[in-house]
C-alpha cells in the first residue's frame, strides 16, 4: 500500500507542475526530453583560432562564469548590466580583467524568441564595451517552447556541445539541458578526451553531484558515475554548472564539481583564475 501511494504522489505532483508550468513552458517539454539531446551533441564542435581569445598574458588569465539569467522571467533583477559595468572597471587589472565570459545555460526563462533576442542584444553590448566573448551552455528554461532553434540561431557559437583552448588547458561546454548527457555525447567526449592530453574545465548546466541534491542534479545514477570516472581518468581540473539557484561543491579529489547560484537573483558570478604554466585552477566570488 506504501509503495501504492507514493506512485499515486508522484503522479499527482507530476501533474500538477506540468499543468502550472505547461501554458508558460510547453507542456511536453516541462520535464525535458532525454533523446533530444543525441540529436543535438551528434558531433563535437571545435572552434578555431579565430573564434578563440587571446591573452595578452600568455602565462595566466582569467574566466569570468555566470548562470542563470532567464531573460523573460518577471521576478528578475538585471545585475547582468552590472556585469558589463563591472568588467569596464577591471579591464587594466591583469588579475581580474576575463579573457572570456562563460553563462551555465538557462539564459531565456521560456525558451522564446525574444528572450533569445535580448540575450543577444546583450551579449553584442559586451563585446561592443569590453572586447570580451561570451560563451554559453545550454539550459534546460532554453529548450522550452521548442527553444532549441532558438539557441542555435542567436547563441554562440551556435552549438551546445563544443570546444576551445589555450596553450594548457581545453575547455568543453556539454549538453545536460535534458537533465542527462546521453550515450552520443559521452562517446564523442570519450573519443575527444582520448587525443586531448591538456587540463580540462568542463562547463554544464546540471550539476554531476551537487552535494547529493537529488532533484537537480543528472538523474540516471550509471551515467553520472561513468562520466565522473571519465573526468577523474582524463585532467579535468572542474565542472562548474548552474540550475539549481544555490551554491554548492563537491571534492571528487581528482577534480572539483561546483554549482553556482543564479545571477538574475543573487547577483554574484565567479572570477576562474588560469595558470598556464603551474596548470592551475582557482577562484574567487564577484558580488555585483
Amino acid at each position: 500500500m506504501k509503495k501504492i501511494s507514493l506512485i499515486y504522489s508522484f503522479l499527482f505532483f507530476s501533474l500538477a507542475a506540468g499543468l502550472v508550468t505547461g501554458c508558460s513552458y510547453g507542456v511536453h517539454e516541462v520535464f525535458g526530453r532525454p533523446d533530444d539531446v543525441d540529436k543535438r551533441t551528434s558531433s563535437l564542435k571545435i572552434l578555431n583560432s579565430s573564434e578563440v581569445p587571446a591573452s595578452v598574458y600568455p602565462d595566466t588569465f582569467n574566466i569570468l562564469v555566470f548562470a542563470d539569467i532567464h531573460f523573460g522571467k518577471d521576478d528578475r533583477t538585471s545585475y547582468e548590466e552590472k556585469l558589463i559595468q563591472w568588467i569596464k572597471d577591471n579591464q587594466g587589472n591583469q588579475y581580474k580583467n576575463p579573457l572570456f565570459c562563460m553563462c551555465l545555460g538557462d539564459i531565456a526563462d521560456h525558451g522564446l524568441e525574444n528572450e533569445y533576442k535580448l540575450y543577444k542584444a546583450y551579449t553584442d553590448k559586451m563585446k561592443n564595451e569590453t572586447g570580451v566573448q561570451l560563451y554559453c551552455s545550454v539550459g534546460n528554461h532554453d529548450l522550452y517552447n521548442s527553444g532549441w532553434s532558438n539557441y542555435i540561431k542567436y547563441v554562440y557559437p551556435y552549438s551546445s556541445f563544443y570546444k576551445f583552448e589555450t596553450d594548457a588547458f581545453s575547455f568543453y561546454s556539454i549538453d545536460t539541458a535534458s537533465g542527462c548527457a546521453g550515450k552520443v555525447q559521452y562517446e564523442n567526449l570519450k573519443k575527444a578526451f582520448s587525443s586531448d592530453p591538456k587540463k580540462k574545465i568542463i562547463f554544464s548546466h546540471f550539476p554531476l553531484y551537487g552535494e547529493g541534491d537529488l532533484y537537480f542534479r543528472l538523474q540516471d545514477l550509471t551515467e553520472r558515475n561513468k562520466l565522473i570516472g571519465l573526468f577523474a581518468d582524463n585532467n579535468v581540473s572542474a565542472f562548474i554548472s548552474g540550475h539549481t539557484h544555490k551554491n554548492l561543491s563537491t571534492d571528487f579529489k581528482a577534480f572539483y564539481d561546483l554549482n553556482y547560484y543564479a545571477l538574475c537573483v543573487s547577483g554574484k558570478a565567479l572570477l576562474f583564475h588560469i595558470n598556464q604554466t603551474l596548470k592551475t585552477v582557482t577562484w574567487e566570488e564577484i558580488n555585483l
